[in-house]
């Protein structure tokens, strides 16, 4: 498949009507014809979802095109991601610009401003200088487990979830090996806030329950898990993640609130209102997170030394109680008669 002849843009760019619908034609057509790796194929179902892809395009009705990405096929193809992907993602580039998209859909040249958008604003918290967003994003799936199978959570229980880091991490680029399969993950993630993805591996986890109940061992199990099976039924996978993040919403699980208010999963809650941030804005809620991080690090760095000094510093602190209520007594010598009265025999 040829990405170097597509039809114009389709997100609300219109320089005149007769120009869109001989734009709209075009694109339909490039669709519905579409064969191979990730692409549609001719039938009306096809046809008519996307007219409905294009309509939301032209419109830039955000909350239609997640409707249609999570549906079955997603988003269809390429040359209807091209318009749809940075609606999803808020971006807006000047008028008669090619449209920015992703790695897997675009030429090199237009790829930089939407994936400046993606990494600022999407998946910033795995760019931190510490992996501790990272970890505190990953230990919301044995809470979603112990929610939804509480069984398989506690077969588990041995293990942490550092078997969902590549998938969450490279948004599952790194499991998944057919071009077909990551461009339909990358619309529903796309379209889904952040946290999705997180229910997305924990879906994964508990569809393979059996072959995780006949293994044991804790090492075996990180390796397993870390493999996301190479055959799935995509659209099966995500109607069940969209009923486990219904069922169970982050705000009931239990690490929720370890997560920092600056981190993508809460700063993108709200996917509608998470369009309209700006780069300035993930770039704010970035330093606040390294400002968080560094005095979480502080901290615990002072908690170590206590520990480790416990001892003397609890001895150094008696002496210091000790001395400093003697200055004191000897400064007010009433006192210690006062005291001293309380005793038998005292005067």
């Amino acid at each position: 498949m040829s990405l170097e002849k597509e039809p114009a843009d389709h997100a609300g760019l219109r320089d005149d009507d007769d120009d869109d619908q001989d734009q709209d034609q075009d694109t339909s057509r490039a669709a519905s014809k579409e064969d191979g790796d990730g692409d549609a194929v001719d039938s009306p179902a096809v046809a008519l979802k996307t007219s409905e892809i294009l309509a939301a395009c032209t419109w830039r009705d955000a909350t239609r095109l997640r409707a249609l990405a999570e549906s079955e096929g997603g988003l269809l193809a390429d040359s209807l991601r091209r318009a749809a992907w940075p609606i999803l993602l808020g971006a807006s580039p000047p008028a008669n610009e090619t449209k920015p998209v992703f790695l897997l859909v675009l030429e090199p040249a237009a790829r930089a401003p939407l994936v400046a958008r993606l990494s600022v604003l999407r998946i910033r918290d795995f760019m931190l200088p510490s992996l501790s967003a990272t970890t505190a994003q990953l230990r919301l799936i044995p809470d979603i487990l112990a929610r939804a199978d509480p069984d398989l959570r506690r077969h588990l229980s041995s293990i942490e979830p550092f078997y969902a880091l590549a998938g969450t991490l490279t948004m599952y680029a790194h499991n998944i090996e057919r071009y077909r399969d990551i461009a339909r993950l990358f619309d529903v993630i796309l379209a889904r806030e952040p946290t999705f993805s997180i229910y997305l591996f924990a879906q994964i986890v508990i569809d393979r329950r059996e072959e995780i109940f006949e293994i044991d061992e804790p090492d075996m199990l990180q390796v397993i898990l870390g493999r996301v099976p190479p055959e799935l039924d995509l659209d099966g996978l995500i109607k069940r993640a969209v009923n486990l993040f219904t069922d169970h919403p982050p705000e009931t699980l239990r690490s929720w609130h370890h997560i920092s208010s600056s981190s993508v999963l809460k700063t993108c809650r709200d996917v509608d209102a998470s369009t309209r941030q700006t780069l300035e804005d993930g770039h704010r809620f970035f330093e606040r997170q390294v400002k968080e991080i560094q005095w979480q690090e502080l901290r615990m760095g002072v908690r170590r030394k206590m520990w480790v000094y416990r001892r003397p510093v609890k001895y150094v602190g008696a002496a210091i109680v000790v001395g400093f209520v003697a200055f004191y007594l000897r400064r007010n010598p009433s006192l210690v008669q006062y005291i001293w009265s309380f005793f038998p025999g005292g005067h």
